[in-house]
């Protein structure tokens, strides 16, 4: 009987997507909404929890492989570029003292230099073009 049961849920889910990193930020949400609802007895907490329930368990048994890994791409992407922000804030603090954050004006990249008083002639790293650093 067990044997069965376990043969059916994996031809069940062969194929499946399953959990990503879009898949568990969206079971976070969920979760966190969950906790809200539960908190404050609001029928709108409720309803959102029932659509993001829905669009993560869509995507965690979609068979549409390619599409699924399109979304958690984009979410990644998105992701890091949220988190950049964050890490190039907390080295700025860091540096604060002996080194100075300017951007390149041609690639729009993020240069660190040396806290040296003055005008300053850089070459930017990833476009390798020259560009004037008041210090």
């Amino acid at each position: 009987m067990l044997n069965k049961l376990r043969d059916a849920m994996q031809r069940f889910f062969y194929g499946r997507h399953g959990m990503d990193d879009l898949g568990q930020f969206t079971f976070i949400v969920y979760m966190v909404l969950f906790v809200l609802n539960l908190l404050t007895r609001n029928a709108v907490f409720y309803y959102v929890e029932l659509i993001i329930v829905f669009l993560f368990l869509y995507r965690c048994l979609s068979k549409n492989l390619t599409k699924r890994q399109e979304e958690n791409r984009k979410y990644m992407e998105f992701k890091n570029k949220f988190l950049r922000f964050f890490r190039i804030q907390k080295r700025r603090w860091t540096d604060r003292k002996t080194h100075v954050y300017r951007t390149c004006p041609h690639c729009r990249t993020t240069v660190r230099l040396p806290k040296i008083k003055g005008t300053h002639t850089t070459t930017c790293p990833k476009c390798r073009k020259d560009f004037d650093v008041k210090v």
